[in-house]
């Protein structure tokens, strides 16, 4: 992990390649995913999570089939959170894994649409995730805000501590049956838990 000056030297330099966009303003903190409150304090939660999003796919492998339907397009839906869509929408173009960015809003999550990652918002947290994490024809990696969404099946869920701290939490059922594989330095920063095949911690 780099010191936390050094964190703030890339974040600028990052900020000088950019539009300096509302949206690309968003993506200044690179690196660590779980931000400090030092470090993130002059963004909002909606900013560092939207950070978070795109970071995490340098450390998530998804299985080929998953793109079977989209071969060159990398999509990411955004359901019941209209700030994360207009945070990340900018984005469109920018190159995921080798594939072009896709961002779309959606009015309701249907199986059958070709999303890689599906952010659901506090709106949206009411709705069950897709069975398995997503599994099947394709993998679809569900993020959201609560240890209920997890308990659900959900894979990811951010976590913010008393401090201010921005972490998240990862269902380690739901990531293994939805055929995505986590590297071993994002599972060292998440919370693990187990919630599935009648075990729950």
């Amino acid at each position: 992990m780099r010191p936390l000056g050094e964190s703030r030297y890339l974040c600028f330099r990052f900020l000088a390649r950019c539009c300096c966009t509302a949206g690309m303003a968003a993506f200044l903190i690179l690196w660590p995913l779980s931000v400090e409150k030092s470090l993130a304090g002059s963004f909002t939660p909606e900013q560092v999570k939207a950070a978070m999003l795109i970071k995490f796919t340098d450390f998530i492998t998804w299985p080929e089939k998953a793109f079977d339907r989209s071969p060159d397009t990398f999509v990411i839906g955004i359901l019941g959170s209209p700030k994360m869509f207009r945070l990340m929408a900018p984005l469109k173009g920018k190159k995921i894994q080798g594939r072009s960015l896709s961002v779309v809003q959606l009015k309701r999550w249907d199986p059958g649409q070709p999303v890689h990652l599906l952010y659901l918002g506090k709106s949206g947290t009411g709705l069950d995730p897709p069975p398995e994490g997503g599994t099947g024809s394709k993998a679809t990696l569900t993020v959201s805000d609560s240890e209920e969404f997890l308990k659900a099946g959900g894979i990811l869920s951010f976590i913010t501590g008393e401090n201010g701290r921005i972490g998240f939490a990862v269902n380690r059922t739901a990531q293994i049956r939805s055929g995505l594989v986590f590297s071993s330095s994002l599972l060292k920063l998440a919370q693990i838990r187990y919630y599935g095949y009648g075990v729950e911690k």
